[in-house]
């Protein structure tokens, strides 16, 4: 009778320590199941970012090209100016304030590009780092 009662005190034993280490993996699983969404929702995110960043270079070589192509014509129209015999100093002068002036507004509009995209690859490479983390 007492060995019986060992023998069922030492399987009541090892069910407790079963059901113990169940629940502790059942805690082990939820755990990497939210870890698993929190990853994935970051994954997502870091995506959208570097969408978001993707767009952002090519405004900015939008703005390169639309500045080179001002300097560009600023260049033509110096040079056209200064060749055409017709053209009075004043017309000159309107026409390189124009060309100027144009070529000023695509300048900051890249330079306005450049920033935000910086500034962008910055947050991503920080939330990156975060996230890896």
């Amino acid at each position: 009778v007492r060995e019986r009662e060992r023998v069922i005190a030492s399987l009541q034993q090892r069910v407790a320590e079963s059901e113990s280490e169940h629940r502790s993996r059942e805690e082990q699983l939820y755990t990497a199941q939210r870890q698993h969404g929190e990853l994935r929702v970051s994954h997502e995110y870091a995506e959208l970012r570097h969408k978001q960043v993707e767009e952002a270079n090519a405004k900015l070589l939008k703005a390169k090209e639309a500045e080179e192509r001002a300097r560009r014509e600023l260049e033509q129209q110096h040079w056209a100016a200064v060749h055409s015999h017709s053209m009075d100093k004043r017309n000159l002068e309107d026409s390189e304030m124009t060309a100027r002036v144009e070529w000023q507004r695509t300048h900051e509009a890249t330079l306005e590009a450049h920033t935000a995209l910086e500034a962008s690859s910055q947050r991503l490479q920080v939330e990156l780092e975060m996230t890896s983390s």
